[in-house]
């Protein structure tokens, strides 16, 4: 069966977001090898056979937090923003920089008139004390472009974050880890699901509609990703969302976080965000769902889930 549909997918690409005080021009469109990878993926793959074959790349940098650098959600898409410029710098000599720039910021591509396949490649910024914790995740054959990637983000962050400080790690402070698999349980009846960066929904609604609503998105994100690791992900898709409305849903330690980031490609303008972070509780039957769970842990859910 086809990847599941939702009436919210976003028709064009999310704006890139950094410290230029122009419009940035746009980033290159993909190869035609890279579409046709994704549009004709080498495999079919059962939805619970998935997590054996997903592999990704972490780049984690931890590192003192610069004296006056703001904090809360808007880091990860500095940091993004960051990251856009230094390979918009380096793409005119340098290829793996053109490719890395085209793949996470370029045009996707569309599978149908409404579905997108998303980019493979998410950030998460995390403040713990003095100290700032950034994970890159690449994800699946992406994880062939992770030396300029890592190189765009290492001279993004010594550029600065917009108009905050600089970062510059130490050579230590740099954390690199391949992951060939996702690990899942058995069976379960009890999943405790933290939001350690905002969850937003595209229509603003958010978790409006309960686990089925969270699934279903999580269900279309994982099977879209899914194309870069060169697999289409099969399932019952009708079934298993259904099936989501039946689960209960205690969502009491949820609190909105709002705010807002620039947009290069808008002269800077100021747009709004909002999400929500903290535990939501979900009880029943997990089963057939921990693979979806397990999977959108690495590759996050919901709107604008490049940011974080």
């Amino acid at each position: 069966m086809t990847e599941p549909q939702m009436g919210q997918q976003a028709t064009t690409p999310p704006a890139m977001t950094g410290a230029g005080t122009g419009a940035a021009a746009d980033p290159p469109a993909l190869s035609e090898a890279i579409r046709q990878r994704l549009l004709r993926p080498a495999a079919a793959v059962a939805l619970a056979d998935l997590p054996a074959r997903w592999f990704h790349y972490l780049v984690t940098v931890r590192c003192r937090r610069p004296p006056g650098l703001r904090g809360g959600p808007r880091l990860a898409g500095q940091v993004r923003g960051a990251l856009g410029q230094a390979l918009r710098d380096l793409a005119d000599r340098d290829s793996g920089a053109a490719a890395a720039l085209a793949v996470l910021f370029g045009p996707g591509v569309r599978l149908t008139g409404r579905l997108e396949i998303p980019r493979p490649g998410v950030l998460a910024v995390r403040e713990d004390g003095a100290y700032l914790r950034l994970t890159l995740t690449l994800i699946g054959f992406a994880t062939d472009l992770l030396e300029p990637v890592a190189e765009g983000l290492r001279r993004g962050l010594a550029r600065g974050l917009g108009p905050g400080p600089a970062i510059r790690p130490a050579p230590g402070d740099w954390h690199a880890e391949a992951v060939e698999r996702v690990a899942v349980p058995a069976r379960a009846r009890l999943a405790l699901v933290e939001f350690e960066t905002p969850y937003a929904s595209r229509s603003g609604r958010w978790l409006i509609g309960g686990s089925g609503n969270l699934m279903a998105r999580l269900a279309q994100r994982v099977s879209l990703m899914a194309r870069w690791q060169d697999c289409r992900a099969e399932a019952d898709w009708g079934a298993l969302i259904d099936g989501a409305r039946h689960l209960r849903f205690h969502d009491d330690d949820l609190r909105p976080a709002r705010w807002d980031r620039r947009s290069a490609r808008q002269d800077g303008r100021r747009i709004p965000m909002a999400g929500m972070v903290g535990r939501l509780l979900l009880e029943g039957d997990l089963t057939p769902y921990l693979p979806l769970l397990a999977i959108g842990e690495t590759c996050h859910v919901g709107g604008r889930a490049s940011l974080g």
